[in-house]
């Protein structure tokens, strides 16, 4: 039996290293895919999409930062309570300064999504992509929805959010060539949107006024199904090999 144990051994040494091995190739399968609680319908495994709200909360425009927005934005994402609050995503303001257009900040590269309560057909569609986000005045369905899954407005009423930008996610100059960017300082103010249409350039505001804005998560991908792998079943095998192999090697002792 003496030379049974050393065969084990390393059988339990590749058994383990198996299993290493398949976790590595797990973790490296999975960098990049940011998983959410509910997949928008109609997507299939490694679909991209984006997801977006408004923001309960509110702030001014004075700032010439888009980091501040940014921040603000993210902030109200992770806020206690919110269906976003774990999800551990990027997010950006729908929004322009002097130095950026919404439409770079919050770049968009796949189809986008309002946010919903988690549930069966509980996500809406925006627009289709870029292209579609930036056609013109309004989108596909009201920006009305924020990081909780309430809607922000009744029937038949409007909501002004700061977005400093035309309808095509470009910085909003008037027609005398002065900017209403946020934190521009603008005498005219800062240009927003109506959540129910035109959703991105509808009106001006004084920049002290406090206001939603538009967020947008980064680029997401819908994870694939987890297939049985042929790496799962190595240690398996292994362990019968090492069965086997042990009766064999103690059948050899005893007959010599």
């Amino acid at each position: 039996m003496r030379f049974a144990k050393p065969c084990v051994s390393f059988v339990y040494v590749g058994i383990i290293a198996c299993f290493l091995f398949q976790l590595l190739i797990s973790s490296s399968t999975q960098a990049g895919i940011m998983s959410v609680p509910f997949t928008p319908p109609g997507l299939l495994p490694g679909d991209k999409f984006h997801i977006a709200f408004v923001t309960a909360g509110t702030r001014n425009a004075q700032s010439p930062n888009i980091a501040d927005y940014n921040l603000f934005v993210s902030n109200q994402a992770t806020a206690s309570g919110a269906i976003t609050e774990t999800w551990g995503v990027k997010w950006y303001a729908i929004a322009s300064t002097q130095a950026i257009d919404a439409r770079d900040n919050a770049f968009v590269s796949a189809p986008v999504f309002l946010l919903r309560s988690p549930g069966p057909f509980s996500i809406s569609k925006l627009a289709n992509g870029f292209a579609d986000m930036w056609d013109g005045p309004d989108i596909a369905d009201g920006f009305t929805i924020d990081q909780f899954g309430n809607g922000v407005v009744g029937p038949g009423q409007s909501r002004f959010v700061y977005t400093g930008s035309n309808d095509d996610g470009t910085q909003y100059f008037d027609r005398f060539g002065v900017t209403n960017a946020l934190g521009s300082g603008a005498s005219t103010g800062i240009r927003v949107g109506n959540v129910i249409n035109p959703w991105m350039s509808a009106n001006n505001s004084i920049a002290t006024f406090e206001r939603p804005f538009y967020a947008l998560s980064e680029e997401l991908t819908v994870a694939a199904v987890p297939e049985p792998s042929s790496l799962l079943l190595a240690p398996l095998g292994l362990g019968l090999y090492a069965l086997v192999r042990r009766r064999r090697m103690a059948k050899e002792v005893s007959v010599s």
